[in-house]
């Protein structure tokens, strides 16, 4: 992504309350910089991306500071590193390539849970397989606070034509995705999103497998009417 174009992104994201992760990119300008998250310190702005097993990294810099986990092997450490840490990280970045990113993020929602520390630490999944603003639902449901949706915005964005076309484009996109999420949840009669973190009640499962996998029920478990 060239210099204009995350210009442009970062303009589209302020404007719609969202965050952008520009892990790796070396562009940085005074403007709509409390939207983003770097790889790297930038003075007083955004929020910092630092890998848990760096060790010392954000702890002194003053601004929220995230760690990201890149394997499901790094949970049980990130969740002693947040319990430790004394409000010193805002939470977990879960950004793990494998088949299912997301039985890392119901591990890391039960165990910070049951530590005591849930209610004040992020948890945030980069899931690529995202596919509609009912995945964004569920995995909100499975316990995570947002949603990184980059590679669904890279599918609806392709064969934009010029800056112009790629702002509006987003703009477009962001602004649907926020309203189907509403409408999503208004007809389950559920006014706010935050209101479902973690509430895997709202889910049920097909197979015993996804059951164990996702700590939900099957379905038609405990239903009201049967």
């Amino acid at each position: 992504m060239d210099d204009e174009l995350i210009k442009a992104a970062k303009f589209v994201v302020r404007a719609n309350s969202v965050m952008i992760d520009l892990e790796g990119m070396d562009v940085v300008d005074n403007k709509h910089l409390m939207r983003v998250m770097w790889d790297r310190y930038v003075d007083g702005l955004g929020a910092l991306v630092v890998n848990h097993v760096g060790g010392q990294a954000g702890f002194s810099v003053g601004v929220p500071t995230y760690l990201r986990v890149t394997s499901a092997s790094e949970v049980g450490n990130a969740v002693n590193k947040l319990v430790s840490s004394d409000g010193r990280f805002s939470g977990v970045i879960i950004d793990i390539d494998d088949d299912h990113p997301e039985v890392s993020l119901v591990r890391l929602d039960l165990e910070l849970r049951r530590r005591g520390v849930r209610d004040y630490v992020d948890l945030i999944i980069h899931m690529p397989s995202v596919r509609s603003s009912g995945d964004i639902v569920k995995l909100v449901a499975l316990g995570a606070d947002a949603v990184i949706i980059s590679g669904f915005v890279e599918r609806a964005l392709h064969g934009y034509e010029g800056i112009e076309d790629f702002r509006l484009r987003l703009m477009r996109f962001l602004t649907g995705i926020k309203r189907e999420i509403a409408q999503l949840l208004g007809a389950a009669g559920i006014y706010s999103l935050q209101s479902i973190i973690g509430n895997r009640e709202l889910l049920r499962a097909l197979s015993g497998r996804v059951r164990n996998m996702l700590m939900v029920k099957l379905a038609g478990e405990d239903a009201l009417y049967r």
